[in-house]
């Protein structure tokens, strides 16, 4: 299987979203993943020796935050607030993304 690399900044509809780590989404926010909406921006928790994190797993996170911020500039707002659809439409994204060939 393939992997996804994890993107420093891209663009969403002319707009600069950037990607950082910390490490304090897990203890602060009891979260893998954070989505800022006003800025942009998407959170990630890295992988330490207390809260080891596969590549895998770090992916797919990535992809649900970025489906938030998808739907977000879509003008989707509901379901950018709807986890369940935002998981599942992320799990499909990382899926198809990790075995394209």
């Amino acid at each position: 299987m393939g992997t996804i690399t994890i993107p420093k900044t891209f663009k969403l509809l002319g707009q600069t979203v950037t990607v950082c780590y910390d490490s304090t989404l897990r203890s602060e926010h009891e979260a893998l993943g954070l989505t800022v909406l006003d800025k942009n921006q998407i959170r990630l928790q890295p992988s330490t020796k207390t809260f080891p994190m596969s590549k895998d797993k770090t992916a797919h996170v990535f992809c649900h935050e970025l489906v938030h911020l998808i739907f977000y500039h879509a003008g989707f707002h509901k379901d950018c607030t709807d986890e369940r659809k935002v998981d599942l439409i992320a799990g499909l994204l990382h899926q198809a993304l990790i075995t394209a060939e």
